[in-house]
């Protein structure tokens, strides 16, 4: 009888901090514009089973819209990406898209950079792996996908939501605003309208879409875009390729592996992408399984036109219509890989029409000065600039013609606005980029 006894108290002592760590998540976590709550949430209650699952980073989430891809495969599709997944985070969400759905194909969306991120036990931002693993429902998966993701040091927030952000319980103010955010029937209904960010739309089965559009000639970067070093690709990250690999074999489920179009100017200012290339391709070369980057598009197929993305590296809607049209003619066999794709990306540079994609640009605040890089396929000593100094008032200071490809612009110290940088090539106006100077003093 005393055994009993006990055993209920801890029963009862458990479910009592499951409920006081329950309403302390309401009151203290704030995920009043997570698109990853409605895609999961929607990921678990499909109306018909999800036959084909898009899975990755937001090169994912961006790309492939379950609309286009619905009627062209006249079967569901479901995009379950998110904001830099990593590869542990597309293996637990095709972990939970399988326990609810008989799914025949998987494409996994390989960016690149997801495969140089720190080892999971050396994370120290555990947004992306949080944004995940907040939502998912409770399991033996779910536990061990946390457990290792991460160091020791980060299990207690993992598995105790409020106690990131127990400083916020001592703020009303606080409290009260996320109080209203989540009564809202938009919020306890899981309708798409509230989870609107950085003019991104949240349209459905986990797809992202913006109207947003660059110039052509417009993009920049204000750090230096570092070469590839394939040696720093975490072996975590090659470990839960194989494991997908193998889960998906294991269920029997169809699995593609694709890279969906960045920028030619990110790619151009990485500058060896076709070691990446490589690796993959050798990488899985004794597995059976099919690598396809679409970055090696030829241009009559994916033109080189900024307008088709929202920034360096994500497709914006008409980019993502015009990029899933050519991704289901390709996979029914209207398009054959000889036609679509270069061999190599640096192939493809050599095809394109010489062009200045944009510039980098890096600031020394100490010494109030930027130092500019123009990301062409072109010889770079033909590039030029028109360099405009504007006010924080948005005036005029100064215009200056420069000459040096690559040069380090003054502006006086204690000041700071706007710089607009016109690019030339061969005394062709390619493209206007503006950017800020003197915020980081």
């Amino acid at each position: 009888m005393k055994k009993i006894k006990i055993t209920i108290k801890i029963i009862c002592f458990c479910l009592l901090f499951l409920l006081c760590g329950k309403v302390l998540e309401y009151l203290l976590i704030d995920d009043s514009e997570s698109f990853t709550r409605l895609m999961i949430h929607e990921l678990y209650n499909q109306d018909s089973n999800i036959d084909v699952l898009f899975v990755g980073s937001s090169h994912c989430y961006c790309s492939f819209n379950p609309e286009i891809m619905d009627t062209a495969l006249g079967k569901n599709t479901f995009n379950a990406g998110s904001t830099l997944q990593g590869l542990d985070g597309s293996l637990i969400m095709i972990k939970e898209a399988v326990q609810e759905n008989d799914i025949q194909q998987i494409y996994l969306e390989l960016y690149y950079d997801i495969a140089f991120k720190e080892p999971y036990k050396e994370r120290s931002e555990m947004t992306t792996v949080y944004m995940l693993s907040d939502f998912l429902n409770p399991s033996l998966r779910k536990v061990d996908y946390l457990i290792n993701a991460s160091s020791k040091e980060h299990y207690a927030n993992s598995f105790i939501l409020a106690r990131r952000n127990w400083e916020k319980l001592l703020d009303p103010g606080y409290i009260t605003e996320l109080w209203k955010k989540k009564a809202t029937e938009d919020y306890k209904s899981y309708a798409y309208t509230y989870a609107t960010t950085y003019n991104e739309i949240y349209v459905g089965k986990g797809y992202m879409s913006t109207p947003l559009k660059m110039e052509n000639g417009s993009f920049f970067s204000n750090y230096s875009i570092d070469p590839l070093d394939i040696s720093a690709i975490s072996e975590d990250w090659k470990n839960s390729l194989l494991e997908i690999i193998n889960y998906c074999k294991d269920n029997g489920i169809e699995l593609t592996l694709v890279s969906a179009p960045v920028s030619n100017f990110q790619l151009t200012a990485v500058g060896n992408y076709d070691a990446y290339i490589d690796f993959v391709n050798e990488f899985i070369r004794d597995t059976g399984i099919q690598y396809y980057d679409f970055n090696l598009c030829k241009e009559n197929y994916f033109p080189n036109d900024g307008t088709l993305f929202r920034d360096m590296g994500h497709l914006n809607y008409p980019g993502a219509e015009l990029f899933d049209n050519l991704f289901m003619d390709f996979f029914s066999g209207k398009i054959s890989e000889d036609d679509l794709f270069y061999h190599s990306y640096q192939e493809k540079l050599e095809h394109l029409q010489e062009d200045i994609f944009g510039i980098t640009s890096l600031e020394d605040p100490k010494q109030h000065c930027i130092a500019i890089e123009p990301v062409a396929n072109a010889p770079v000593e033909e590039v030029t600039y028109k360099v405009t100094r504007y006010s924080e008032a948005g005036e005029p200071v100064d215009v200056i013609d420069v000459l040096d490809p690559f040069p380090t612009i003054v502006y006086p110290a204690g000041e700071s606005g706007t710089f607009e940088v016109i690019t030339y090539l061969s005394g062709v106006q390619k493209g206007k980029i503006t950017f800020f100077y003197g915020k980081g003093e």
